[in-house]
């Protein structure tokens, strides 16, 4: 199998979605993750107070949501909890579709345990960029959605599959992944530039945990990190910096130290000589060889046995 054979060196995404990396049940993982969300959802609405303006307040809203204030009161299971919980219809609706989209591709390169997990952490991680910022600009937010989890599954498709074709918003428009990718993040470094308030809670749109999850989606690409396997080490980003000047220099080194090779007679030579030696071994028996001669059979002979 050649290199470009593996699914993980395809520039463009498997037919079915799902890749050969994870196996026949590939997509097991990120149907669960859809199958928990949408079933949180429902549950959300059923247990949601009385509201005019179609509102998730209280039920299982009130218990997941994360916020700075409910962290001060270690409730710690919300870092997860309000990664499975939306604020409406159409807020699941596209983060579902993401999520299928997205996690599909990525679970056929890491495969189903991986996915979860790097879904899990990421959702972690992005929630607590938006929630601390707010917290430091001495706002607090009511915070739902798989959002950052999911910006964090769209890097990494957008870096195993850069040049796969994807929709432009629903429209008749197709571009490649990464440039997909490079505009949902330009999105959302627009809006925390021009100060809007979705950052710090009044509005749907949570930019600092897009960001924090696509930054997280990068830096388990660029540093080699894996979680279910754990081999996960954030050390490996303080680290970087030395590892990256190693490199330089021994690139340096191997230009400028010349290559030390052991000579080796030409093929024509050394059965010629060989030859000399095997009449000399019939002809006048092994004690007739010398020590050089003996040496020079026993690498003879393990030469071909190396080459078969």
């Amino acid at each position: 199998m050649g290199i470009n054979d593996r699914d993980y060196y395809r520039d463009d995404p498997p037919r079915d979605g799902l890749g050969g990396g994870a196996g026949s049940n590939s997509a097991s993982a990120i149907k669960s993750l859809v199958i928990v969300c949408v079933v949180a959802y429902f549950v959300q609405l059923f247990t949601k107070d009385p509201d005019p303006f179609g509102g998730m307040h209280g039920g299982l809203t009130e218990w997941g949501y994360l916020s700075w204030e409910s962290l001060r009161r270690l409730q710690i299971w919300r870092v997860l909890t309000y990664g499975f919980l939306h604020g409406n219809f159409q807020h699941i609706l596209f983060n579902m579709l993401g999520l299928w989209l997205f996690g599909r591709m990525v679970e056929g390169v890491i495969g189903a345990r991986e996915t979860l997990a790097f879904f899990l952490v990421s959702v972690i991680v992005s929630g607590l960029c938006q929630i601390a910022v707010a917290a430091g600009s001495g706002n607090d937010v009511h915070m739902v959605g798989a959002s950052g989890g999911i910006y964090a599954l769209t890097i990494l498709a957008a870096f195993y599959f850069p040049r796969a074709r994807m929709s432009l918003f629903m429209l008749p428009i197709s571009i490649e992944l990464r440039w997909l990718a490079a505009v949902y993040v330009l999105m959302d470094v627009t809006g925390v530039m021009g100060g809007s308030r979705s950052l710090y809670g009044g509005a749907s749109i949570a930019h600092l945990a897009h960001l924090g999850g696509a930054a997280f989606g990068a830096c388990y690409h660029n540093f080699n990190w894996r979680i279910s396997g754990g081999r996960f080490d954030l050390t490996t980003v303080w680290d970087a910096p030395r590892r990256a000047a190693k490199a330089v220099r021994d690139r340096s080194t191997s230009k400028e130290t010349p290559q030390v090779r052991i000579y080796e007679p030409p093929e024509e030579e050394m059965k010629e000589r060989l030859d000399a030696i095997l009449e000399k071994l019939h002809r006048e028996g092994k004690a007739s060889l010398t020590p050089e001669e003996n040496t020079f059979l026993e690498k003879a002979s393990e030469r071909m046995r190396n080459r078969r």
